[in-house]
């Protein structure tokens, strides 16, 4: 996203409303002392996706800012992540980068090996560490 073009895109946003970036649907909502960014991953889910998406979950966070989340409207799953003071979509495109990766990594048939990388195993080992610390 080193583009100048992206500036230029990202400035035309609407902001506190969903849109499509990428042909993903992100929103970035401004409050007075920042911005909640978020991008949905599931309109629909059922326990077993769900259990899917919260055992990556922790190994998401160990890679990623972003938290999932259920819109308290209509029960979407969310990827969501607190930006202090930020209020603009110039500001946050840092983080919508992130964002979107992250997203990308819980839909693996999006992607051509991009997570079968040497690098991608410490999640898993740092979880089941600290899960075994937990006695869990």
């Amino acid at each position: 996203m080193e583009d100048r073009g992206i500036d230029e895109i990202l400035a035309k946003l609407p902001l506190n409303e969903t849109v499509l970036f990428d042909d993903v649907a992100v929103c970035l909502q401004i409050f007075p002392e920042g911005a909640a960014l978020s991008t949905e991953l599931s309109n629909k889910y059922s326990s077993s996706s769900m259990s899917s998406f919260l055992e990556s979950g922790f190994a998401m966070t160990l890679l990623f800012d972003a938290g999932l989340g259920i819109d308290d409207g209509d029960g979407r799953l969310l990827l969501s992540q607190w930006l202090p003071s930020v209020k603009s979509w110039c500001e946050a495109e840092p983080a919508l980068e992130k964002i979107l990766n992250q997203r990308d990594r819980y839909f693996p048939e999006l992607l051509i090996n991009k997570t079968s990388t040497p690098h991608n195993s410490f999640p898993l080992r740092e979880e089941q560490r600290i899960r075994s610390l937990l006695g869990r």
